[in-house]
C-alpha cells in the first residue's frame, strides 16, 4: 500500500483499520491526510466510527524506560553509559554518526511514544510497580496507558517483547 487510504474491516461491533503512513507516532493516519503531526482525526459525529477508540501499539521493553540509552545498537547488546550529563540526550553526542546497525530514539517508535506523549507518559510507567530486574511488564504482555499528548490517539497499548534492557547499576 503507498497511500493513506488503508483497508477497513468490520469484525461484529469491532472496526480494523490498516494504513500505511510516514510515521505511526509523528504522522499517524489522519494527522498524514490533514497535513499536522498530532492532528486529532475523529469520524464526524453520527456515523459508523464516531465512537472509535484510536490505539497505538507500542513495542515496548519490559521495564517500560523508553529508549535507555542516546544511541544503541540494533538487536543488543548496549553500549556502555554515556557521560555524566547525558544520561537522557543524544544531542551531547554532536551529531556524530553512531555507526552502521546504531539506532537513535527517534528511529523507533518507543523512543519516539517516550519524546511525544510527554512527561506524564513517562511518569505513569514510573508508577507502575518493578519487580526483579526492574521488569514492569514481562514479556508477551501488555500494558495501556492514555495517550497524554499524543493528541490523535485515545491510549498507548504497551506490548513488551524480549528486546535489550538497560544495564542497571
Amino acid at each position: 500500500m503507498s497511500s493513506n487510504a488503508g483497508d477497513r474491516w468490520q469484525l461484529g461491533t469491532l472496526a480494523v483499520e490498516v494504513v500505511c503512513a510516514p510515521c505511526v507516532v509523528t504522522a499517524p493516519w489522519g494527522a498524514a491526510r490533514k497535513g499536522a503531526a498530532f492532528a486529532p482525526s475523529r469520524p464526524a459525529p453520527g456515523t459508523a466510527f464516531a465512537d472509535a477508540c484510536r490505539a497505538l501499539l507500542n513495542p515496548a521493553n519490559p521495564s517500560l524506560a523508553g529508549t535507555a540509552r542516546p544511541y544503541f545498537p540494533r538487536g543488543g547488546p548496549l553500549p556502555p553509559p554515556p557521560p555524566a550529563g547525558l544520561e537522557t540526550s543524544s544531542r551531547g553526542w554532536g551529531g556524530i554518526d553512531a555507526g552502521e546497525g546504531m539506532l537513535y530514539p527517534a528511529q523507533v517508535v518507543d523512543g519516539l511514544v517516550h519524546a511525544h506523549a510527554g512527561g506524564r507518559l513517562r511518569a505513569a510507567l514510573a508508577e507502575v510497580e518493578a519487580g526483579e530486574g526492574g521488569v514492569r511488564c514481562a514479556v508477551g504482555g501488555a500494558l495501556a496507558t492514555p495517550a497524554f499528548e499524543l493528541a490523535a490517539f485515545d491510549i498507548v497499548a504497551h506490548v513488551c517483547h524480549r528486546g535489550i534492557e538497560p544495564q542497571t547499576s
